[in-house]
């Protein structure tokens, strides 16, 4: 959730807003790509892009632990108190006309 999109090719250098040229890089990646000379490599079906140092060598993506997102308490409450609220069953209205 605060991960940054971002082209890996940039859309100016004629780079596509498609899943294959997009990244989410947290706000410390995101300026290390557009401050330094560090870049990021593509990405393919089954592997994610790492990033090429100033000298050329290669780093490859290193895989997350997979942490599930976590809403706001406020954000989690206001769902709640949605899914409290009674629904209007149009299934059962007896008229016709009123559905």
């Amino acid at each position: 959730m605060d991960n940054e999109a971002d082209h890996i090719l940039a859309w100016a250098d004629g780079g596509t807003t498609g899943l294959s040229n997009l990244g989410q890089l947290c706000r410390k990646h995101h300026r290390l790509k557009h401050t330094t000379t560090w870049t990021p490599t593509g990405a393919c079906n089954d592997k994610p892009p790492g990033w090429t140092s100033p000298t050329g060598r290669h780093y490859p993506s290193e895989h997350h632990d997979w942490e599930p997102p976590q809403l706001p308490a406020a954000v989690q409450d206001a769902v709640n108190d949605r899914k409290r609220e009674p629904s209007l069953d149009l299934e059962h209205v007896p008229d016709p006309d009123l559905r």
